[in-house]
């Protein structure tokens, strides 16, 4: 359901579609674009989990505006809020949440399950700015699917997106 939250921004609950890595692939992703190596002989400092995210976010924020939109925004997927990420998830479209039947990989709604050729026309756009930028990043280690998310966009975002008169 659509909640006004304010006249500039609404509430809704969407299913994204999208890539996810484990964490290890995601400190791997994020290391190789953010933290230098360390000198010969030297151990990287262990660094906590959200060190990652602030830099895949910091870095993403710091690309020229034209590139920024093209490059995905993170969400971390939790098992429960005490826990770390279990997964970390680069969304590349989403649908208004209908019914609980969009979640069914095998039901009617399968498609959103499995990516597009557009989907992997994004994956393989992201690879060659993230390998432009020093970074590595092996996308045969990725999972394509599907969550259900609370998001919050701006009422021009909105109208852009699902030309709608809201």
């Amino acid at each position: 359901m659509t909640v006004h939250m304010d006249d500039d921004e609404i509430r809704d609950t969407f299913v994204l579609s999208g890539y996810a890595l484990t964490p290890s692939h995601f400190r791997s992703l994020v290391g190789s674009l953010c933290f230098p190596n360390p000198p010969s002989g030297h151990r990287s400092p262990r660094r906590h989990y959200m060190d990652y995210v602030i830099a895949y976010d910091s870095w993403r924020r710091k690309l020229q505006p034209e590139i920024i939109s093209k490059v995905p925004e993170l969400i971390c997927l939790y098992r429960d809020s005490s826990n770390k990420p279990i997964r970390y998830y680069f969304f590349t479209r989403f649908v208004p949440f209908k019914d609980e039947e969009q979640l069914n990989p095998t039901g009617i709604h399968d498609h959103l399950w499995h990516p597009t050729e557009k989907d992997e026309q994004r994956l393989r756009a992201f690879k060659r700015l993230i390998e432009s930028r020093g970074g590595t990043f092996d996308i045969k280690k990725l999972e394509f699917g599907c969550i259900k998310r609370v998001m919050y966009m701006s009422m021009r975002k909105w109208k852009e997106i699902f030309n709608h008169n809201v």
